[in-house]
């Protein structure tokens, strides 16, 4: 492979968006095209860790996790899915596990999310790095 280009983190042609939940709550397959692309960087706060929807505990060298997370607007909970794919390494996948677990559904902690939107059936949160989850205070 050859010609790639890696952009640093300062290159002004990536665009985080930032979104609130009612925003992800209607980004849609409709909208993604004009709005949206498939590996988007999003950053999407107020989220809280609701369950496993396919995948196991304790997390294995091969297996992925299936999440559904809730975004938390005011007395509004919008669902948001996410993978952690097991190509992003065992360790990895548990730091970021070990993070994201602490705001639980209805608990007072929260985290915010920072990293790559993809498409599977709907937008999905991709996270790659451990950075891509922050608690929030």
């Amino acid at each position: 492979i050859t010609n790639i280009k890696l952009a640093p983190a300062t290159d002004p042609e990536i665009v985080i968006r930032q979104l609130t939940a009612s925003q992800f709550s209607s980004v849609s397959v409709a909208n993604a095209a004009q709005r949206y692309r498939d590996g988007s960087m999003v950053r999407l706060a107020n989220l809280q860790f609701e369950v496993i929807t396919s995948g196991e505990l304790p997390i294995g060298a091969a297996n992925h996790l299936a999440i559904r997370m809730k975004v938390i607007d005011g007395d509004n909970a919008y669902t948001v899915n996410m993978y952690l794919n097991y190509h992003v390494g065992q360790a990895k996948r548990q730091a970021m596990y070990d993070i994201f677990s602490q705001a639980t559904l209805g608990s007072d902690t929260f985290v915010t999310y920072e990293g790559i939107m993809g498409w599977n059936f709907g937008p999905q949160l991709l996270p790659l790095e451990v950075d891509d989850f922050i608690l929030q205070d």
